[in-house]
Protein backbone atom coordinates (compact mmCIF):
# COMPACT_ATOMS: atom_id res chain seq x y z
CA UNK A 1 0.00 0.00 0.00
CA UNK A 2 2.69 2.48 0.96
CA UNK A 3 4.36 2.11 -2.31
CA UNK A 4 1.86 2.82 -4.78
CA UNK A 5 1.41 5.80 -2.51
CA UNK A 6 5.29 6.34 -3.27
CA UNK A 7 4.87 5.81 -6.64
CA UNK A 8 1.67 8.18 -6.93
CA UNK A 9 3.64 10.95 -5.07
CA UNK A 10 6.18 10.48 -7.36
CA UNK A 11 3.86 10.89 -10.66
CA UNK A 12 2.51 13.97 -9.13
CA UNK A 13 6.04 15.57 -8.77
CA UNK A 14 6.53 15.04 -12.25
CA UNK A 15 4.19 16.84 -13.24
CA UNK A 16 5.56 20.32 -11.88
CA UNK A 17 7.41 22.28 -14.09
CA UNK A 18 11.07 22.72 -14.63
CA UNK A 19 11.19 18.58 -12.73
CA UNK A 20 13.24 16.62 -14.78
CA UNK A 21 13.43 13.17 -12.78
CA UNK A 22 12.25 11.85 -9.31
CA UNK A 23 13.86 8.92 -8.03
CA UNK A 24 13.31 6.93 -4.87
CA UNK A 25 15.43 6.47 -2.52
CA UNK A 26 15.70 3.72 0.14
CA UNK A 27 12.28 2.18 -0.98
CA UNK A 28 12.35 -1.69 0.05
CA UNK A 29 10.99 -4.21 -2.58
CA UNK A 30 8.91 -7.17 -1.41
CA UNK A 31 7.92 -10.49 -2.26
CA UNK A 32 5.73 -13.82 -1.32
CA UNK A 33 7.71 -15.72 0.54
CA UNK A 34 5.94 -19.67 0.58
CA UNK A 35 7.63 -21.53 3.50
CA UNK A 36 6.78 -24.92 4.41
CA UNK A 37 8.69 -27.95 6.34
CA UNK A 38 10.43 -30.43 4.56
CA UNK A 39 9.09 -33.14 6.82
CA UNK A 40 5.61 -32.64 6.55
CA UNK A 41 6.36 -31.98 2.37
CA UNK A 42 7.66 -35.50 2.64
CA UNK A 43 4.61 -36.91 5.14
CA UNK A 44 2.19 -35.73 2.28
CA UNK A 45 4.32 -36.90 -0.58
CA UNK A 46 4.97 -33.64 -1.90
CA UNK A 47 7.79 -31.89 -3.21
CA UNK A 48 9.16 -28.24 -2.90
CA UNK A 49 8.92 -28.60 -6.91
CA UNK A 50 5.39 -29.45 -7.14
CA UNK A 51 4.23 -26.52 -5.33
CA UNK A 52 6.45 -24.12 -7.70
CA UNK A 53 5.64 -26.10 -10.76
CA UNK A 54 1.74 -25.49 -9.35
CA UNK A 55 2.36 -21.86 -8.77
CA UNK A 56 3.87 -21.32 -12.06
CA UNK A 57 0.68 -23.29 -13.57
CA UNK A 58 -1.51 -20.77 -12.26
CA UNK A 59 -0.07 -17.58 -12.89
CA UNK A 60 0.90 -18.19 -16.31
CA UNK A 61 -0.96 -16.31 -19.30
CA UNK A 62 -3.09 -18.74 -21.65
CA UNK A 63 -4.04 -18.63 -24.77
CA UNK A 64 -8.17 -18.20 -24.64
CA UNK A 65 -8.76 -17.27 -28.68
CA UNK A 66 -9.21 -14.81 -31.35
CA UNK A 67 -11.91 -12.20 -31.90
CA UNK A 68 -11.78 -10.82 -35.74
CA UNK A 69 -12.77 -7.76 -36.45
CA UNK A 70 -13.38 -5.56 -40.13
CA UNK A 71 -9.21 -4.29 -39.69
CA UNK A 72 -7.62 -6.44 -36.72
CA UNK A 73 -7.65 -9.73 -35.19
CA UNK A 74 -7.42 -9.39 -31.26
CA UNK A 75 -6.01 -12.10 -29.53
CA UNK A 76 -7.23 -13.09 -26.33
CA UNK A 77 -5.15 -14.44 -23.33
CA UNK A 78 -6.29 -15.18 -19.54
CA UNK A 79 -3.99 -14.16 -16.93
CA UNK A 80 -2.98 -15.62 -13.65
CA UNK A 81 -5.41 -15.97 -11.05
CA UNK A 82 -3.71 -14.61 -8.38
CA UNK A 83 -4.62 -10.90 -7.23
CA UNK A 84 -3.65 -10.83 -4.03
CA UNK A 85 -2.13 -13.21 -1.52
CA UNK A 86 -5.41 -14.60 0.06
CA UNK A 87 -5.99 -16.00 -3.52
CA UNK A 88 -2.04 -17.59 -3.22
CA UNK A 89 -2.89 -19.12 -0.09
CA UNK A 90 -6.12 -20.77 -1.21
CA UNK A 91 -4.54 -22.35 -4.51
CA UNK A 92 -5.35 -26.21 -4.80
CA UNK A 93 -2.43 -28.72 -4.19
CA UNK A 94 -2.90 -32.29 -4.95
CA UNK A 95 -1.40 -34.20 -2.18
CA UNK A 96 -1.74 -38.11 -2.76
CA UNK A 97 -5.57 -38.02 -4.19
CA UNK A 98 -6.21 -35.37 -1.35
CA UNK A 99 -6.96 -31.55 -2.43
CA UNK A 100 -5.31 -29.13 -0.11
CA UNK A 101 -4.84 -25.85 0.46
CA UNK A 102 -1.13 -24.14 0.23
CA UNK A 103 -2.08 -22.34 3.20
CA UNK A 104 -2.94 -25.69 4.61
CA UNK A 105 0.41 -27.22 4.08
CA UNK A 106 2.67 -23.92 3.86
CA UNK A 107 2.96 -20.52 5.53
CA UNK A 108 2.74 -17.80 3.08
CA UNK A 109 3.07 -14.23 3.18
CA UNK A 110 4.27 -11.13 2.23
CA UNK A 111 7.30 -9.54 3.24
CA UNK A 112 10.50 -7.16 2.57
CA UNK A 113 13.34 -8.87 0.35
CA UNK A 114 16.04 -10.53 2.43
CA UNK A 115 18.69 -9.72 2.40
CA UNK A 116 17.58 -5.83 2.66
CA UNK A 117 18.26 -3.29 0.35
CA UNK A 118 20.23 -0.26 0.82
CA UNK A 119 17.79 1.56 3.56
CA UNK A 120 17.36 5.45 3.93
CA UNK A 121 16.18 6.72 7.56
CA UNK A 122 15.27 10.52 9.22
CA UNK A 123 15.91 11.84 12.27
CA UNK A 124 16.22 7.94 12.90
CA UNK A 125 12.92 6.63 11.59
CA UNK A 126 12.64 4.59 8.47
CA UNK A 127 11.89 6.91 5.44
CA UNK A 128 11.76 7.08 1.65
CA UNK A 129 12.98 9.68 -0.24
CA UNK A 130 12.27 11.41 -3.12
CA UNK A 131 15.20 12.73 -4.72
CA UNK A 132 13.82 15.60 -7.34
CA UNK A 133 15.90 16.69 -10.52
CA UNK A 134 15.60 19.88 -12.46
CA UNK A 135 15.47 20.49 -16.02
CA UNK A 136 18.53 21.51 -17.82
CA UNK A 137 18.33 25.46 -17.85
CA UNK A 138 15.41 25.65 -15.37
CA UNK A 139 14.97 28.55 -12.44
CA UNK A 140 15.61 26.55 -9.38
CA UNK A 141 13.85 29.17 -7.45
CA UNK A 142 10.77 28.94 -9.23
CA UNK A 143 11.30 24.67 -8.47
CA UNK A 144 11.40 25.34 -4.94
CA UNK A 145 7.93 27.13 -5.25
CA UNK A 146 6.24 25.09 -7.14
CA UNK A 147 7.58 21.87 -4.94
CA UNK A 148 6.38 23.35 -1.96
CA UNK A 149 2.89 24.43 -3.09
CA UNK A 150 2.40 20.86 -4.59
CA UNK A 151 3.82 19.08 -1.65
CA UNK A 152 0.94 21.31 0.99
CA UNK A 153 -1.84 20.00 -1.80
CA UNK A 154 -0.38 16.31 -1.30
CA UNK A 155 0.57 16.60 2.54
CA UNK A 156 -3.37 16.89 2.33
CA UNK A 157 -4.08 13.00 1.41
CA UNK A 158 -1.61 11.54 3.13
CA UNK A 159 -2.81 8.29 5.23
CA UNK A 160 -2.10 9.23 9.34
CA UNK A 161 1.36 8.23 10.44
CA UNK A 162 3.48 9.29 6.97
CA UNK A 163 5.19 12.96 7.38
CA UNK A 164 6.53 14.51 4.13
CA UNK A 165 10.00 16.70 5.28
CA UNK A 166 12.78 17.83 3.65
CA UNK A 167 16.21 16.85 3.39
CA UNK A 168 17.93 19.36 1.78
CA UNK A 169 16.20 23.08 0.46
CA UNK A 170 18.53 23.32 -2.49
CA UNK A 171 15.99 26.44 -3.34
CA UNK A 172 16.57 28.11 -0.05
CA UNK A 173 19.89 27.77 0.16
CA UNK A 174 20.50 29.33 -3.78
CA UNK A 175 18.09 32.33 -3.02
CA UNK A 176 20.42 32.81 0.48
CA UNK A 177 23.34 32.39 -1.37
CA UNK A 178 22.43 34.67 -4.35
CA UNK A 179 21.27 37.14 -2.36
CA UNK A 180 24.47 37.41 -0.20
CA UNK A 181 26.50 37.77 -3.55
CA UNK A 182 24.18 40.44 -4.55
CA UNK A 183 24.45 42.76 -2.29
CA UNK A 184 28.06 42.08 -1.83
CA UNK A 185 27.82 43.17 -5.91
CA UNK A 186 25.69 46.57 -4.70
CA UNK A 187 28.01 46.90 -2.07
CA UNK A 188 30.63 47.24 -4.91
CA UNK A 189 28.97 49.58 -6.91
CA UNK A 190 28.08 51.89 -4.33
CA UNK A 191 32.56 51.59 -3.05
CA UNK A 192 32.95 52.35 -6.89
CA UNK A 193 30.32 55.01 -7.61
CA UNK A 194 31.54 57.01 -3.96
CA UNK A 195 35.42 56.74 -4.96
CA UNK A 196 34.70 57.96 -8.75
CA UNK A 197 32.89 60.93 -7.18
CA UNK A 198 35.42 61.70 -4.42
CA UNK A 199 38.24 61.69 -6.71
CA UNK A 200 36.88 62.92 -10.10
CA UNK A 201 34.26 65.39 -9.02
CA UNK A 202 30.07 65.19 -9.51
CA UNK A 203 30.22 65.61 -13.44
CA UNK A 204 33.00 63.98 -14.10
CA UNK A 205 32.30 61.05 -11.70
CA UNK A 206 28.77 60.97 -13.17
CA UNK A 207 30.03 60.18 -16.43
CA UNK A 208 32.25 56.94 -15.18
CA UNK A 209 29.06 56.11 -12.92
CA UNK A 210 26.47 55.46 -15.65
CA UNK A 211 28.85 53.72 -17.52
CA UNK A 212 28.17 50.68 -15.32
CA UNK A 213 24.49 49.97 -15.42
CA UNK A 214 26.09 49.95 -19.14
CA UNK A 215 28.01 47.45 -18.99
CA UNK A 216 26.85 45.29 -16.12
CA UNK A 217 23.27 44.99 -18.41
CA UNK A 218 24.65 44.40 -21.62
CA UNK A 219 26.92 41.77 -19.74
CA UNK A 220 23.70 40.17 -18.06
CA UNK A 221 22.36 39.85 -21.33
CA UNK A 222 25.54 37.89 -23.06
CA UNK A 223 25.57 35.86 -20.02
CA UNK A 224 21.52 34.88 -20.75
CA UNK A 225 22.72 34.29 -24.75
CA UNK A 226 25.93 32.26 -24.00
CA UNK A 227 24.16 30.21 -21.19
CA UNK A 228 25.80 31.21 -17.91
CA UNK A 229 23.54 31.71 -15.42
CA UNK A 230 23.56 33.77 -11.80
CA UNK A 231 25.15 31.81 -9.84
CA UNK A 232 28.23 31.92 -6.81
CA UNK A 233 31.17 32.18 -9.57
CA UNK A 234 29.52 34.10 -12.07
CA UNK A 235 28.45 37.46 -10.00
CA UNK A 236 31.71 36.87 -8.05
CA UNK A 237 33.42 37.49 -11.18
CA UNK A 238 30.88 40.43 -12.22
CA UNK A 239 32.58 41.71 -8.77
CA UNK A 240 35.90 41.16 -9.45
CA UNK A 241 35.64 43.35 -12.57
CA UNK A 242 34.56 46.25 -11.29
CA UNK A 243 37.24 47.59 -10.23
CA UNK A 244 38.57 47.00 -13.51
CA UNK A 245 35.89 48.28 -16.06
CA UNK A 246 35.80 51.83 -14.57
CA UNK A 247 39.53 52.46 -15.67
CA UNK A 248 38.70 52.96 -18.92
CA UNK A 249 36.30 54.89 -18.87
CA UNK A 250 38.09 57.33 -16.41
CA UNK A 251 40.99 57.74 -18.97
CA UNK A 252 38.77 58.36 -21.12
CA UNK A 253 36.52 61.57 -18.88
CA UNK A 254 40.19 62.56 -17.84
CA UNK A 255 41.65 62.72 -21.49
CA UNK A 256 38.42 64.78 -22.09
CA UNK A 257 38.99 66.94 -19.04
CA UNK A 258 42.81 68.14 -19.81
CA UNK A 259 41.52 68.79 -22.76
CA UNK A 260 38.81 70.86 -21.75
CA UNK A 261 41.51 72.82 -19.37
CA UNK A 262 43.45 73.40 -22.33
CA UNK A 263 40.61 75.65 -23.68
CA UNK A 264 39.63 73.06 -26.54
CA UNK A 265 36.14 72.17 -27.43
CA UNK A 266 33.94 69.50 -26.02
CA UNK A 267 33.49 67.86 -29.47
CA UNK A 268 37.14 68.05 -30.47
CA UNK A 269 37.97 66.60 -26.65
CA UNK A 270 35.59 63.90 -27.04
CA UNK A 271 37.20 62.39 -30.44
CA UNK A 272 40.22 63.18 -29.10
CA UNK A 273 39.82 61.21 -26.24
CA UNK A 274 38.71 58.28 -28.16
CA UNK A 275 41.64 58.63 -31.24
CA UNK A 276 44.44 58.94 -28.68
CA UNK A 277 43.13 56.21 -25.79
CA UNK A 278 41.28 53.88 -27.81
CA UNK A 279 43.67 51.07 -29.00
CA UNK A 280 46.00 51.73 -25.54
CA UNK A 281 43.09 50.61 -23.61
CA UNK A 282 42.24 47.83 -25.93
CA UNK A 283 45.89 46.23 -25.36
CA UNK A 284 45.52 47.06 -21.76
CA UNK A 285 42.09 45.22 -21.97
CA UNK A 286 43.19 42.18 -23.71
CA UNK A 287 46.24 41.73 -21.45
CA UNK A 288 44.18 41.81 -18.18
CA UNK A 289 41.82 38.91 -20.16
CA UNK A 290 44.51 36.80 -20.65
CA UNK A 291 45.43 36.80 -17.28
CA UNK A 292 42.57 34.92 -16.72
CA UNK A 293 42.75 32.36 -19.69
CA UNK A 294 44.17 29.84 -17.57
CA UNK A 295 40.78 29.68 -15.61
CA UNK A 296 39.11 29.19 -19.16
CA UNK A 297 41.06 26.88 -20.41
CA UNK A 298 41.53 24.35 -17.30
CA UNK A 299 39.98 20.97 -17.29
CA UNK A 300 38.59 18.21 -14.75
CA UNK A 301 36.09 19.10 -11.89
CA UNK A 302 37.71 22.14 -11.00
CA UNK A 303 36.94 24.04 -14.59
CA UNK A 304 32.91 23.52 -13.52
CA UNK A 305 33.67 26.52 -10.87
CA UNK A 306 36.24 28.46 -12.34
CA UNK A 307 35.64 28.46 -16.11
CA UNK A 308 32.44 30.82 -15.78
CA UNK A 309 34.49 33.30 -14.36
CA UNK A 310 37.04 33.85 -16.37
CA UNK A 311 34.08 34.08 -19.29
CA UNK A 312 32.25 36.57 -17.92
CA UNK A 313 35.31 38.91 -16.96
CA UNK A 314 36.15 38.49 -20.28
CA UNK A 315 32.55 39.76 -21.53
CA UNK A 316 32.70 42.64 -18.56
CA UNK A 317 35.76 43.80 -19.85
CA UNK A 318 35.46 44.17 -23.56
CA UNK A 319 32.62 45.58 -23.32
CA UNK A 320 33.58 48.09 -20.90
CA UNK A 321 36.45 48.78 -23.48
CA UNK A 322 33.33 49.23 -25.93
CA UNK A 323 31.42 51.26 -23.49
CA UNK A 324 34.26 53.62 -22.84
CA UNK A 325 35.26 54.79 -26.75
CA UNK A 326 31.47 54.42 -27.40
CA UNK A 327 29.36 56.06 -24.74
CA UNK A 328 31.67 57.99 -22.17
CA UNK A 329 32.90 60.23 -25.00
CA UNK A 330 29.12 60.96 -25.99
CA UNK A 331 28.14 61.39 -21.78
CA UNK A 332 31.22 63.51 -21.47
CA UNK A 333 30.20 65.22 -24.37
CA UNK A 334 27.03 66.34 -22.27
CA UNK A 335 27.68 66.64 -18.85
CA UNK A 336 31.09 67.38 -18.40
CA UNK A 337 31.58 71.11 -18.17
CA UNK A 338 33.76 73.43 -19.99
CA UNK A 339 37.15 73.42 -17.31
CA UNK A 340 38.65 76.56 -18.95
CA UNK A 341 40.48 78.18 -15.91
CA UNK A 342 38.84 81.37 -14.58
CA UNK A 343 40.53 84.88 -13.86
CA UNK A 344 41.57 84.21 -10.53
CA UNK A 345 39.35 87.37 -9.44
CA UNK A 346 36.19 85.38 -10.57
CA UNK A 347 37.24 82.15 -8.38
CA UNK A 348 34.51 81.03 -5.62
CA UNK A 349 35.64 80.33 -1.49
CA UNK A 350 35.47 76.70 -3.17
CA UNK A 351 37.60 77.26 -6.32
CA UNK A 352 40.32 78.65 -3.83
CA UNK A 353 40.09 75.66 -1.29
CA UNK A 354 40.44 73.25 -4.67
CA UNK A 355 43.40 75.59 -5.88
CA UNK A 356 45.12 75.42 -2.57
CA UNK A 357 44.86 71.81 -1.88
CA UNK A 358 46.38 70.86 -5.82
CA UNK A 359 48.93 73.04 -5.52
CA UNK A 360 50.01 71.21 -2.04
CA UNK A 361 49.81 67.96 -3.35
CA UNK A 362 51.15 68.60 -6.94
CA UNK A 363 54.04 70.21 -5.47
CA UNK A 364 54.85 67.37 -3.03
CA UNK A 365 54.43 64.75 -5.48
CA UNK A 366 56.23 66.76 -8.27
CA UNK A 367 59.15 67.28 -5.52
CA UNK A 368 59.07 63.37 -4.63
CA UNK A 369 58.94 62.86 -8.99
CA UNK A 370 62.41 64.63 -8.92
CA UNK A 371 63.83 62.82 -6.39
CA UNK A 372 62.96 59.59 -7.67
CA UNK A 373 64.27 60.44 -11.11
CA UNK A 374 67.68 61.56 -9.72
CA UNK A 375 68.39 58.36 -7.69
CA UNK A 376 67.08 55.86 -9.92
CA UNK A 377 69.39 53.15 -8.90
CA UNK A 378 68.20 53.42 -5.25
CA UNK A 379 64.01 53.31 -6.49
CA UNK A 380 64.95 50.23 -8.44
CA UNK A 381 66.80 48.56 -5.72
CA UNK A 382 63.86 49.00 -3.02
CA UNK A 383 61.30 48.07 -6.08
CA UNK A 384 63.40 44.40 -6.40
CA UNK A 385 63.61 44.63 -2.48
CA UNK A 386 60.08 45.14 -2.14
CA UNK A 387 59.33 42.10 -4.50
CA UNK A 388 61.73 39.78 -3.12
CA UNK A 389 60.02 40.48 0.15
CA UNK A 390 56.54 39.85 -1.23
CA UNK A 391 58.15 36.28 -2.40
CA UNK A 392 59.51 35.64 0.89
CA UNK A 393 56.40 36.27 2.50
CA UNK A 394 54.15 34.22 0.62
CA UNK A 395 53.97 30.97 2.90
CA UNK A 396 52.75 33.37 5.49
CA UNK A 397 49.38 33.78 3.46
CA UNK A 398 47.00 31.51 3.77
CA UNK A 399 46.23 29.22 0.48
CA UNK A 400 42.99 27.96 -0.08
CA UNK A 401 41.56 27.63 -3.95
CA UNK A 402 38.01 27.66 -3.07
CA UNK A 403 36.73 28.87 0.66
CA UNK A 404 35.19 27.52 3.05
CA UNK A 405 31.28 25.91 2.74
CA UNK A 406 28.94 28.38 4.24
CA UNK A 407 25.68 25.50 4.01
CA UNK A 408 24.51 23.55 7.26
CA UNK A 409 25.47 20.88 5.70
CA UNK A 410 27.48 18.08 7.85
CA UNK A 411 28.54 14.94 5.58
CA UNK A 412 29.37 12.15 7.73
CA UNK A 413 30.62 8.86 5.27
CA UNK A 414 31.55 5.56 7.03
CA UNK A 415 33.12 2.71 5.77
CA UNK A 416 33.37 -0.73 7.74
CA UNK A 417 34.97 -4.32 7.08
CA UNK A 418 34.02 -5.13 3.85
CA UNK A 419 32.85 -8.29 5.43
CA UNK A 420 29.98 -6.49 6.89
CA UNK A 421 26.49 -7.22 6.03
CA UNK A 422 24.15 -4.06 5.93
CA UNK A 423 22.10 -5.44 9.01
CA UNK A 424 25.59 -4.59 10.86
CA UNK A 425 26.30 -1.17 9.37
CA UNK A 426 22.21 -0.45 10.48
CA UNK A 427 23.29 -1.12 13.81
CA UNK A 428 25.97 0.94 13.92
CA UNK A 429 23.79 3.45 12.67
CA UNK A 430 21.39 3.39 15.30
CA UNK A 431 24.54 3.88 17.98
CA UNK A 432 25.19 7.13 16.35
CA UNK A 433 21.63 7.91 16.16
CA UNK A 434 21.32 7.73 20.01
CA UNK A 435 23.96 10.42 20.15
CA UNK A 436 22.52 12.80 17.42
CA UNK A 437 18.78 12.79 18.92
CA UNK A 438 18.00 15.54 21.20
CA UNK A 439 21.32 17.87 20.38
CA UNK A 440 19.86 21.11 20.71
CA UNK A 441 22.78 22.36 17.48
CA UNK A 442 21.15 20.08 15.21
CA UNK A 443 17.81 20.46 13.08
CA UNK A 444 17.48 17.27 10.80
CA UNK A 445 20.08 14.20 10.04
CA UNK A 446 19.56 11.68 7.36
CA UNK A 447 21.42 8.60 7.00
CA UNK A 448 21.90 6.12 3.80
CA UNK A 449 22.88 2.84 4.87
CA UNK A 450 24.45 0.68 2.22
CA UNK A 451 24.31 3.52 -0.18
CA UNK A 452 25.43 7.23 -0.27
CA UNK A 453 23.02 10.46 -0.33
CA UNK A 454 21.55 11.82 -3.83
CA UNK A 455 23.94 14.34 -5.18
CA UNK A 456 22.28 17.74 -3.83
CA UNK A 457 25.29 19.74 -4.13
CA UNK A 458 28.15 19.76 -6.72
CA UNK A 459 31.24 18.75 -4.78
CA UNK A 460 29.12 15.53 -3.05
CA UNK A 461 30.46 12.46 -5.06
CA UNK A 462 28.00 10.03 -5.95
CA UNK A 463 29.21 6.44 -3.94
CA UNK A 464 28.14 2.84 -5.58
CA UNK A 465 25.90 0.67 -3.07
CA UNK A 466 27.87 -1.89 -0.86
CA UNK A 467 26.79 -3.36 2.36
CA UNK A 468 29.76 -1.79 4.40
CA UNK A 469 29.02 1.99 3.79
CA UNK A 470 27.31 4.17 5.96
CA UNK A 471 26.42 8.13 4.78
CA UNK A 472 24.84 11.15 7.20
CA UNK A 473 23.65 14.25 5.73
CA UNK A 474 23.07 16.24 9.42
CA UNK A 475 21.47 19.66 8.67
CA UNK A 476 22.72 22.25 11.63
CA UNK A 477 20.74 25.12 12.85
CA UNK A 478 22.84 27.77 11.80
CA UNK A 479 26.49 27.94 10.25
CA UNK A 480 28.02 28.00 14.23
CA UNK A 481 26.02 25.61 14.73
CA UNK A 482 27.44 23.45 12.27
Amino acid sequence: MYMVLYMLIRRILLTVDNVSKVELVGEQPEKIYIEASLDKLSELGISPQDIMQAVQTQQQMTPAGMIETQTDNVYLRLSGQFADVDMLKEMPINAGGKILRLADIAKVERRYVEPAEPKMFYNGKPAIGLAVSMEAGGNILTLGDNLQNTIEEVQKYIPTGLEINQVSNQPHIVKESIGDFSQSLFEAIAIVLLVSFASLGLRTGLVVALTIPVVVSTTFILMYESGIYLHKVSLGALILSLGLLVDDAIIVVEMMSVKLEEGWGHFRSATFAYQSTAFPMLSGTLITCAGFLPLALAQGMVAEFTKSLSIVVFMALILSWFASVLVSPVLGYKIIENKAPKPESEWTKRDRIMHNLSVTFYDKFERLLHWALGHHRVVLLITLGAFVLSLLSLPLIKQEFFPSSTRNEIIVSMQFPQSSSIEYTANQAKIIDEHLQGNERISTFTSYIGQGSPRFVLTLEPELQRNNFLQYVIVTKSLEDR
